[in-house]
């Protein structure tokens, strides 16, 4: 699928579903029910979460940095395996 044919309809309901998980977050925030370093952990892993989605949906391309962190996680599985046959 080409990135103009994505389905437009989706990428607003993704997005909205992570506007308000981000809304949800920042509110917990400043109700100081997360520390600054939760809310960066947490702000942080929301955003990943969000490209990854896209990704997945088509809606935006494959960046060389997923093409990295997949040869990453390839390679970790690999040495967990040696590891385990030890």
């Amino acid at each position: 699928m080409a990135i103009e044919d994505f389905d437009q309809a989706k990428y607003d309901e993704v997005t909205g579903e992570y506007k308000e998980r981000h809304r949800e977050l920042t509110a917990d925030y400043y109700a100081e029910v997360l520390t600054k370093e939760e809310f960066d952990e947490q702000h942080g892993q929301l955003w990943l979460d969000y490209e990854a989605e896209l990704v997945l949906l088509g809606i935006k391309p494959v960046t060389p940095e997923h093409t990295a962190i997949e040869a990453d996680i390839e390679d970790l599985k690999r040495r967990v395996k040696e590891l385990e046959s030890l």
